[in-house]
Parts: C-alpha cells; sequence; structure tokens
C-alpha cells in the first residue's frame, strides 16, 4: 500500500507539474495550470487521494486463506471436499459483505487446516446463488462432507464462526 502510496503522489506531481508548465492559466485561479509548482502539489495531493481509495476495501494482505471462487467446478470441488468448508456469499457492492470480509480473514488465519474458506459473488455467479438458495447478502454456508450444516445469513462474529466450526469439526455432525 505504502508504495502505491508512494507512485501515486509522485505520478500525480509530474501529471500536475506539466499541466501547471504547459497550462495557460492567465487568472491564477486555476490550482493545476496557474504554475508548475502549484500544479505538482495539486496533482500530488489527488494522485495521492486517488491511491488511497483505490485501495480502500482491500485487506491489505496478499496471500489470503480465503479462496475466491472462478467457476461453478471449483465450488463444487470446494464444496464436496472433506471436512468442513465456510462458503462466503457475497457481492461486490453490499457494504455489511466488505465489512465481513476481514472477519473471515481472521477466523480462517486462525482455523487454518480445520477448515476451507470459499467466497463466491453473486453478481458473477447468480447461479450458484440460486442452486444454493442464497437470498441476502452476505450468506455463510457451512458445508461438513459435503453436505450443507448450517448457514449464516448477515454480519456475525468471530467467534460465532469459531464455534461453528470447533463444533463441525469435532465431529458432532449436523447438530448445532
Amino acid at each position: 500500500m505504502f508504495i502505491r502510496l508512494v507512485f501515486g503522489i509522485l505520478a500525480g506531481a509530474v501529471i500536475g507539474g506539466l499541466l501547471g508548465y504547459f497550462g495557460k492559466c492567465t487568472t491564477g485561479a486555476c490550482p493545476l495550470t496557474a504554475n508548475p509548482l502549484r500544479g505538482m502539489m495539486v496533482g500530488a495531493m489527488l494522485g495521492g487521494f486517488l491511491i488511497f481509495l483505490l485501495n480502500t476495501g482491500s485487506s491489505g494482505k496478499e496471500n489470503s486463506m480465503v479462496i475466491t471462487v472462478g467457476n461453478k467446478e471449483a465450488f463444487e470441488k470446494a464444496k464436496n471436499s472433506k471436512g468442513v468448508v465456510l462458503a462466503d456469499f457475497y457481492a461486490e457492492w453490499c457494504y455489511p459483505c466488505k465489512l465481513l470480509s476481514p472477519v473471515l480473514e481472521k477466523v480462517a488465519e486462525k482455523y487454518q487446516g480445520k477448515a476451507v474458506f470459499i467466497k463466491v459473488d453473486v453478481s458473477q455467479f447468480a447461479e450458484l446463488a440460486n442452486e444454493n438458495k442464497v437470498e441476502a447478502t452476505p450468506t455463510v454456508l457451512i458445508f461438513k462432507d459435503g453436505k450443507e450444516a448450517m448457514r449464516l445469513v448477515g454480519l456475525k462474529t468471530e467467534a460465532d464462526y469459531g464455534k461453528v466450526i470447533e463444533k463441525l469439526s469435532e465431529g458432532t455432525g449436523n447438530n448445532l
């Protein structure tokens, strides 16, 4: 994130400086084209702000424990694997989904090896959402050995997901 921010500031400063140099604002009222120095300062601020906005919403981790599903076959393979699988049905435009994402990242890190975590974008895979009767986002379907054991709709805490994983990985079955 820091390197991207620095790059955005530098790129904005260069573009702003060029606009200030070649722009011909005779009144001096335009912040980008009045003079090169002012163009560099305003461009740097705009470039940094733009990079900051583009990176908002990402967890900042490149090595995520949560796998984003790329096709129906990948979902079916993950769902039917032995053990506990949590499938997060989300949408990019869904604010609660964005709040849930870092929670699931923490749970996935904590329960690595006890459960598999996958994400399904309902905008891209509406058919999967319909087949699994997902009516709201976020919805997390929890599978045990390929069979749905539970579904959690809406925002839940790390502890809620932890309890479910512990109970299912102990082998107590689908009776929660």
